[in-house]
């Protein structure tokens, strides 16, 4: 069979374009996409860590490890992405629990009143 010849123009235009996509191939796969694991710091969420440190491909994931026992200023940032148990991940706006057992609402401050007690009311 005959190969058809491209003008000289056509083709340098076909080698910049075919390059311009392998470019952005190879930087849509270098993107690092964040994940943060949210736990209590409980021996079963310490071995869930470890699992998912060591499952994770470093070169796509940037793991955020947060131990709401040590942070408990990070309560109402894992509570406004929606993370009501203990240990979850967060991926992508994704709560995933994995083997829930801690309610986070046990992390939060504890609120100061001014005041009477609500009780001597």
């Amino acid at each position: 069979m005959d190969s058809i010849a491209l003008p000289a123009e056509n083709a340098c235009q076909f080698a910049v374009r075919r390059k311009h996509a392998d470019i952005r191939t190879i930087l849509m796969e270098k993107e690092v996409t964040p994940i943060t694991l949210y736990h209590d710091g409980c021996s079963i969420c310490v071995a869930v860590v470890e699992s998912i440190d060591t499952l994770i491909d470093k070169a796509r994931f940037a793991l955020r490890v947060v131990n709401l026992s040590e942070r408990r200023d990070a309560v109402a940032e894992a509570e406004a992405l929606h993370v009501s148990r203990l240990p979850s991940l967060v991926f992508g706006g994704q709560v995933i629990e994995i083997d829930p057992h801690a309610p986070i609402s046990e992390f939060r401050e504890p609120q100061l009143h001014v005041g009477p007690s609500p009780e001597s009311l």
